[in-house]
């Protein structure tokens, strides 16, 4: 009788609806349960002459003897018998209870008495209920067996592996308890499996909701509604409670404080359908009416309201406050004094629709930057780290340049970016002032090898085969055959190394580079890369070889300034006989030989998706300069700008970008190859390159339809994208405007505007998919329309 009752003590509180939170199956922290420690921390420290183990039936001594610290001879510790002893005992899953108490002995020592209650052990494993899925499945996904301690915590982990495993198939509203009767009476672990309907949810409102529509309220919900093909319409209770804190939180961001949300299911009479109402009572929004501020002496009060993200007569905003206890955090903490803490204590005043904020503010001691040490990078070389960092020893450790820090190790991709922490260390007493900072990173596989096929509305279809290191040591040779073939060779030293092969039936293009990002630990970078190029042209074929050497140097954190030289090798051939009489000028192999200059500036937020910040581009070239059979000069700038125009509440932006390009060609006779063209992804709307002054034909002497390129260019574009479904997919509206001339000027303008998608798949790289429609409104006689162009869209 006594067993039964403790049985159920123990198992009739967990006897409920396995579709909860899942925190009923979680294991609460094992410590010792007899008030008989009490005489371990009595006589603490004295000799242990002897331990005893009591209570113990079915498990052998040993098993106990080899897991615990305590020893005989040694001297007793209360922490280590309470934080290890008992805790790896407790572990092992066979007692229900552990206790321990000390007894003096005439000597001036102690007898260590550990006491043990056993778990009774399962004489069997049953399911009842279950007709979708087999007793064998369900007792494969189940960790306890006949044989094993009734533990609570895995009778309960079993329950609600049952529950996962029919969520899985789709029912959701699953149901697994136990029979505490057999239990108690034969200790047998009978669960009890009610299956409930594969509901999938047809149809999803709100009601109660008047401030905010319900196309509004449902982007914020995990819930989806079915549709055919597409999308299941999960029901999971689990989810549904989710999408209830969901909802609260949009409220209480938007003021919103006493709102109350409930769901409400209702199931078709064939239980296969389910209709979902989430009901709101939203009560009243509140406003800030002011808030005082505590605790502040380096800074006054004026400058902290002033940085402040939310001021009196705003819609109280959960998401302000939050930016408000960061701007201030960030405010001392460049200046050094990075512990600060900022509280923020609202009280809500119902009567009058207000809340006031009191600022809590507690200053930290100033704290200058000490040593700064790198951990986890056991291949990649320790100042490819540091090079990295922004922290400078003896300056006043900054938390903007600690992230900072973590934004630029991110960006060189060879370190995983979730894995990337810079903590600074607990104040050392003996040196109070100084903090050392610990740069901790984990190394993640920079090697790839891409191979696939593309397609391209300007390039056709081509194969890619790519090989790249982001990590290269060109200076790392390998010691052995075997070294070089398990990767140990070529490596650390964060340049990159790239090799691409892209054969086509248009466009083939073949080249080879190598990057080195600080020359000799300087502010320098060197990129050198060789080229081999085939395009068939519309009448006629070309093929380029050659290489370039670029020297570039950073000048600050956005500036970069850089020295190009470029070789290449441009043969035309094949040329038809109606082709454009600027073709057969520069038939066969002529030599375009070049210095160049170019500087940049770049503040965008990121490579891949910018949503804020500018980049300026300048270059001038003279083709000439060493050698080859044309003289020239090339101007050419290009700015873009980004501006996040809007931000829902889960985060996604909606970014309008604006671009201008201007380019100008002068002093000789630039080769057609060399010339500028708009069309295609450059100019969307209009076919590829023909948007350029048409040339001579050669075989009549009469002005043709090919394009034969301009010395001057003009290009003025704007883009609004934005989300459509999360960060995966994306939509855009466009304006592109340009001209392509032989002389400076306005003429000829082509206007075209359309629509398009952005399709982000990571397993196809970081630039989307894009897929455009655009239609010409201002064109030239001669202009040949596209109204699709579809290629991996980069922003700049």
């Amino acid at each position: 009788m006594a067993l039964a009752v403790l049985v159920c003590a123990i198992i009739l509180p967990h006897a409920v609806n396995a579709q909860g939170s899942g925190s009923q199956g979680d294991r609460p922290p094992p410590t010792a349960q007899d008030p008989g420690l009490s005489t371990v921390e009595l006589y603490d420290g004295l000799t242990i002459r002897d331990i005893v183990f009591d209570g113990l039936d079915r498990v052998d001594a040993n098993t106990v003897v080899v897991q615990i610290r305590s020893a005989v001879g040694e001297p007793l510790d209360f922490e280590l018998v309470n934080e290890y002893d008992i805790r790896i005992l407790t572990r092992l899953n066979l007692f229900r209870r552990i206790g321990v108490e000390a007894t003096p002995t005439i000597d001036g020592g102690v007898v260590l008495r550990y006491i043990f209650d056993e778990w009774p052990l399962a004489l069997d494993v049953q399911l009842v209920g279950n007709r979708t899925i087999s007793d064998q499945e369900l007792l494969g996904a189940i960790v306890l067996r006949p044989g094993d301690p009734l533990d609570t915590y895995q009778i309960n982990r079993g329950r609600e592996a049952i529950a996962e495993a029919y969520r899985e198939r789709g029912f959701h509203l699953v149901e697994v308890s136990l029979d505490a009767q057999a239990l108690t009476e034969s200790l047998t672990v009978v669960y009890v499996v009610r299956e409930g309907p594969r509901a999938k949810v047809k149809q999803l409102e709100f009601r109660g909701n008047t401030a905010f529509s319900d196309k509004i309220l449902s982007s914020s919900l995990k819930t989806k509604s079915a549709v055919p093909f597409l999308r299941q319409g999960k029901l999971d209770n689990d989810t549904l409670a989710q999408d209830v804190r969901a909802v609260v939180d949009f409220y209480v961001d938007r003021g919103y404080l006493d709102v109350r949300v409930d769901r409400e299911i209702s199931l078709s009479n064939d239980l296969k359908e389910a209709k979902v109402v989430m009901i709101v009572d939203e009560g009243q929004p509140y406003t800030l009416r002011d808030f005082r501020i505590t605790g502040v002496h380096r800074f006054r009060d004026e400058q902290i309201r002033a940085l402040a993200a939310i001021k009196p007569g705003d819609m109280y905003s959960r998401t302000l406050i939050l930016k408000t206890q960061q701007a201030i955090a960030d405010a001392y903490g460049q200046l050094g004094y990075v512990d600060t803490q900022v509280r923020v204590l609202p009280y809500r005043d119902p009567d009058q629709g207000v809340v006031d904020l009191m600022l809590e503010i507690n200053e930290s001691d100033l704290a200058y930057t000490g040593e700064v040490r790198v951990i986890g990078n056991s291949v990649t070389k320790r100042e490819v780290v540091l090079r990295e960092s922004r922290l400078r020893p003896d300056r006043p450790l900054n938390i903007l340049e600690i992230r900072e820090t973590a934004r630029r190790l991110r960006n060189i991709g060879i370190f995983n970016p979730q894995k990337i922490a810079i903590t600074p260390q607990p104040v050392n007493p003996d040196d109070p002032l100084y903090r050392d900072v610990i740069i901790e990173v984990e190394e993640t596989n920079t090697g790839s090898f891409n191979f696939g096929a593309a397609v391209s509305s300007d390039a056709g279809i081509f194969g890619t085969f790519g090989l790249t290191q982001r990590n290269f040591d060109i200076a790392d040779t390998p010691e052995s055959f075997r070294e070089l073939v398990q990767g140990h060779a070529f490596r650390g030293a964060g340049q990159t190394f790239d090799i691409s092969l892209q054969p086509g039936n248009e466009t083939s293009s073949y080249s080879i580079s190598l990057t080195e990002p600080y020359l000799f630990g300087s502010d320098n970078s060197l990129k050198s890369s060789a080229l081999y190029f085939q395009r068939e042209r519309e009448s006629y074929d070309e093929d380029r070889w050659g290489g370039s050497l670029t020297l570039g140097r950073r000048l600050g954190e956005v500036w970069t300034v850089g020295l190009t030289s470029r070789y290449q090798a441009i043969d035309l051939h094949n040329i038809e006989p109606d082709a454009p009489v600027d073709v057969f000028a520069v038939e066969n192999e002529n030599v375009v030989a070049g210095l160049g200059v170019s500087l940049v500036r770049s503040t965008v937020d990121d490579r891949f998706r910018p949503s804020r910040g500018s980049r300026t581009e300048l270059n001038f070239e003279q083709i000439g300069l060493l050698g080859g059979d044309f003289d020239f000069s090339r101007v050419e700038a290009e700015h873009t700008v980004f501006l996040a125009v809007d931000e829902d509440f889960l985060g996604y932006k909606s970014v309008l970008s604006m671009k201008a390009r201007l380019g100008y060609q002068f002093g000789g006779d630039t080769p057609i190859y060399e010339r500028f063209f708009l069309g295609g992804r450059s100019l969307r709307g209009f076919d590829y390159r023909t948007v350029a002054p048409k040339g001579i034909r050669n075989d009549t002497g009469l002005i043709g339809n090919d394009p034969v390129g301009g010395d001057w260019l003009f290009f003025w574009g704007m883009q609004y994208d934005f989300p459509i479904y999360r960060d995966s997919l994306g939509g855009v509206f466009f304006i592109d405007t340009g001209t392509v001339t032989n002389d400076p000027g306005f003429d000829q303008y082509r206007v075209a505007v359309g629509t398009g998608i952005r399709l982000f798949i990571p397993q196809l790289g970081q630039a989307p998919l894009a897929f455009d429609f655009g239609w010409p409104i201002v064109k030239e006689q001669r202009d040949e329309k596209r109204l699709f162009s579809f290629s991996i869209a980069f922003p700049f």
